[in-house]
């Protein structure tokens, strides 16, 4: 499990300690992959938290969240957020370059170019919820572990 200093909605610092946890002795099953691992979920379930509080703010309660942007070109970042909140993530072709793709439609906009944009839509689907509810509990663990860190 890794907590690695995201900054979250409800915090006005970030951590300033972090890094990954793991079973001693260190086990031969312990790979380069089980660190990349752990810092996908830590991305995923920071993304989740701060989810959560702006849905509690927001009042959002469709069973569906829109994505965009670089991070979410990973198939596999958006399973995991799917999984973690069990909604479905949605993410309409070619915003995996938001800020591109939006640039390019206002400026279209300005000069009165009609920019149609393709309007088919990538869903992923939540799987095995209650197992990745443990994880994200495990990982608000970790994260208060660093955080009271003398």
């Amino acid at each position: 499990m890794a907590s690695l200093g995201s900054l979250l909605a409800d915090e006005e610092v970030s951590l300033t300690r972090g890094g990954f946890i793991f079973p001693a002795p260190v086990s031969h099953l312990l790979t380069r992959g089980s660190f990349v691992w752990a810092t996908m979920v830590d991305i995923a379930c920071s993304i989740v938290k701060n989810y959560k509080i702006l849905a509690e703010v927001a009042g959002h309660q469709p069973d569906y969240i829109w994505g965009c942007g670089g991070g979410l070109q990973s198939l596999t970042l958006r399973q995991l957020i799917a999984n973690l909140t069990g909604k479905k993530v949605q993410m309409r072709a070619g915003f995996q370059q938001s800020s591109a793709v939006g640039g390019a439609l206002i400026c279209n906009e300005a000069l009165g170019i009609d920019g149609q944009m393709d309007g088919s839509v990538e869903t992923v689907h939540p799987q095995e919820e209650a197992h990745y509810a443990a994880i994200y509990a495990e990982w608000e663990k970790t994260r208060d572990y660093f955080r009271n860190m003398n």
